[in-house]
């Protein structure tokens, strides 16, 4: 190999390492907004589906399709313990009435919502202390009523206490 037979190899080289180096800059630069909007997207799903949760057993269509829609989505990129959650809570929707346990499907929930909780923090580099009874505080009722009680956890240890102490005023007078 001669001088300028070695030059052209050398300047090949240069050119095909200089191109992988930004090309890798590049897809680096990618990453954290794919990054972003993928996580968007999922925060954005597991506020659908929390929000979708409340009445599912006696929902319309439209709202069952509102949660199936989301659950969908989850089943592509939630985690194993979100998926196996919401799969314990959709056990305690579906079955039968004479089985059915209001108050299981409400620990459901309440643990199914912990885990996108613990998810989405997971992915922000923060962690969760709320145990599941102090995660959910609402609970929607889908019978009309105008009373605040009608959307409160009745189990909810800060919910209560207002309804208490109303109820403890009523009773000394």
């Amino acid at each position: 190999m001669d001088l300028p037979q070695a030059i052209q190899y050398i300047s090949a080289i240069i050119v095909i390492v200089g191109a992988g180096i930004l090309l890798g800059l590049s897809l680096r630069r990618r990453q954290p907004l794919q990054s972003a909007h993928s996580q968007h997207e999922r925060l954005q799903t597991y506020a659908e589906l929390i929000g979708a949760m409340d009445g599912l057993r006696t929902a319309n269509e439209d709202h069952k399709g509102d949660f199936i829609s989301a659950y969908y989505r989850a089943l592509v990129y939630a985690p194993d313990s979100v998926v196996e959650a919401l799969n314990a809570f959709l056990q305690t929707v579906t079955i039968s009435e004479k089985q059915y346990d209001s108050v299981k499907q409400t620990a459901a929930r309440d643990a199914a919502a912990l885990e996108m909780r613990r998810d989405a923090q997971h992915q922000l580099d923060s962690s969760t202390r709320l145990q599941p009874g102090n995660l959910y505080s609402i609970e929607v009722n889908t019978q009309e009523s105008d009373s605040p009680a009608s959307v409160m956890k009745p189990e909810s240890r800060v919910d209560t206490a207002p309804l208490l102490a109303e109820a403890e005023a009523k009773n000394a007078q």
